[in-house]
């Protein structure tokens, strides 16, 4: 399994994206261990990057939202496919304890998520600066709505 840990090669100099980027960074690190603790962690680590997750895009999504992105762009497109493997992935673990789905969802995710924020996310964090949108503080504003799975994309 290969690993990722968080770099200052990640940061995007954005600081609510690079936070939240980081927890994401540390919570992947956590489903990698409780794949190889065997000790009944993993579930509970899998459902924490689920929700991270979730917030996570929800959070990128607003902002795209404030900054008048089409809510069909391929950044939204992303997420919600990301997020739709996720809760597969979820299911059949429940249903049918398969370890190894999750072992290679964790291993994609190692993959596509450095990919992910030095394009996806980074083209958001330099559009963010170039109009000098500052997000509202989380603590003050409402959650955004849950994203809805890609087929909500399609047309």
């Amino acid at each position: 399994m290969s690993t990722l840990a968080w770099s200052e090669s990640l940061a995007l100099h954005q600081p609510q994206m690079d936070a939240t980027h980081h927890e994401f960074v540390d919570l992947l690190l956590g489903l990698e261990a409780a794949l190889d603790a065997d000790d009944g962690s993993l579930d509970p680590a899998l459902d924490a990057v689920i929700e991270h997750t979730e917030a996570h895009f929800a959070q990128e999504e607003h902002w795209m939202l404030g900054m008048g992105f089409s809510p069909q762009n391929c950044h939204s497109y992303q997420h919600a496919q990301v997020l739709k493997a996720m809760h597969e992935v979820q299911d059949r673990l429940r249903r049918d304890a398969d370890v190894a789905i999750v072992r290679q969802l964790a291993d994609e995710l190692v993959e596509w998520f450095p990919a992910h924020s030095r394009s996806m996310d980074a083209s958001l964090a330099q559009c963010m600066a170039s109009m000098g949108y500052v997000p509202a503080d989380p603590a003050l504003t409402p959650p955004p709505q849950r994203l809805q799975p890609a087929a909500a994309y399609a047309s």
